[in-house]
């Protein structure tokens, strides 16, 4: 059972977000499916965790993440992601990545940038 603070919120979401920088191979990283539960304090600080499914641009290749993830929207996030494997260009893909997403201005998508590093093992 999980429980939040008065004022606080459990949460669970699937969020949509787009991939770019991350090359395997000469083919891009596309897309990621992110699924997350969280728990959301008053003051709007966020703690979440969760898994990512991540495509790329030959229609083909994906892989798996876990991840966790702290912070507020309003004044930035950090996610560290651990690969955990994938198919196609990303076989055996395994790595970790520290992500930053500063806190958007009204109206504008979350930006988020990371470094890292990752291995294909056999």
């Amino acid at each position: 059972m999980v429980k939040s603070a008065p004022g606080g919120q459990v949460r669970l979401q699937d969020v949509k977000c787009q991939e770019s920088g991350m090359t395997i191979n000469g083919v891009a990283a596309k897309d990621d499916d992110m699924m997350a539960v969280g728990v959301v304090d008053s003051s709007g600080s966020l703690q979440a965790s969760g898994y990512t499914i991540g495509t790329f641009a030959d229609g083909k290749s994906q892989y798996l993440a876990i991840w966790k993830e702290e912070g507020s929207p309003a004044t930035g996030l950090t996610i560290n992601l651990e690969y955990k494997g994938g198919s196609g260009v990303a076989q055996g893909l395994k790595g970790k990545v520290t992500i930053q997403c500063a806190a958007p201005p009204p109206g504008s998508p979350e930006v988020c940038h990371g470094s890292g590093d990752y291995i294909l093992e056999p």
